[in-house]
């Protein structure tokens, strides 16, 4: 599990690989700024993933990137936590199916630009979004993918409250939210993420309640709170003040196969599963 992306390292492109026009796969390589202007003539790559990514690379990172349209797996990562990429200008090929974006984005351009194209990634399976830190609720913007499988938003979200709105995310299986620090509300309307399968929480300490909703989530098989607030555990174990609320939160969640938290004790983590 990386804690930073100064851990996600790179090796120098080596010279003279852009003559190497059927090449498919090219990955864990820095950035530069001859590598950025030159990537797009190798136009039958299906796996590019790029790191130490800087803001001055985006515009010829984006250009190069449109013309990869056999691109099936994307990964972009900043040079570190504090490097804001400008994707606005990101044309994704309809052949992708797994997308990674590590890094704060643009609030103002990156994701609504980009969203304007989502609609037409009809493939695309898995999408990770790390260090993003936007202000803006990302949902609107990608829940209408329509073969989504895997959803990850971590340290991508900076705001009090996220939405899942009826219909959206029809096909997801597997959804992760970890390190919102200022999430405190989550409302799942009926009919939402209606393949639901695994729902992590991780790293939200403000988020005191349950998902409000969660009980229209019929098909979850697993839901997980890592290291939630002593206010949520009690409630979810029965314990503490508010009985009746405790008593209709654990009514909410009874279909739920398998609830599970886990913590760090003793430099260990520990998962307990809540009856």
């Amino acid at each position: 599990m990386y804690s930073s992306l100064a851990a996600f390292g790179g090796v120098p492109t080596p010279k003279g690989i852009w003559h190497l026009k059927d090449l498919q796969t090219l990955q864990f390589f820095e950035a530069n700024s001859e590598m950025v202007k030159k990537v797009g003539t190798l136009m039958n790559l299906q796996t590019f993933g790029i790191t130490k990514v800087r803001m001055s690379d985006c515009a010829d990172l984006c250009r190069a990137i449109a013309n990869m349209n056999h691109l099936v797996h994307l990964e972009i990562v900043a040079k570190d936590e504090k490097e804001i990429l400008h994707l606005g200008a990101l044309r994704l090929p309809r052949s992708l199916r797994r997308v990674m974006l590590l890094g704060q984005l643009d609030k103002i351009y990156s994701l609504p630009q980009c969203s304007m194209f989502f609609g037409s990634l009809t493939n695309l399976t898995v999408f990770r979004l790390r260090w993003s830190r936007l202000v803006e609720d990302p949902l609107p913007y990608i829940q209408a993918l329509p073969r989504l499988l895997i959803l990850e938003l971590w340290q991508a979200y900076d705001s009090m409250k996220l939405c899942f709105k009826t219909a959206s995310f029809p096909t997801l299986k597997e959804l992760s939210i970890r390190d919102a620090p200022q999430l405190n509300q989550i409302e799942i309307e009926k009919e939402a993420m209606p393949s639901l399968q695994n729902l992590s929480l991780s790293g939200c300490p403000e988020l005191k309640v349950l998902p409000q909703g969660i009980e229209y989530v019929t098909t979850l098989q697993v839901l997980h709170f890592g290291e939630p607030p002593e206010e949520l555990v009690a409630r979810l174990w029965g314990g503490g003040e508010g009985g009746d609320e405790s008593r209709e939160d654990q009514m909410k969640i009874r279909h739920i196969p398998k609830v599970i938290h886990s913590f760090h004790k003793d430099g260990k983590w520990v998962w307990e599963r809540i009856p």
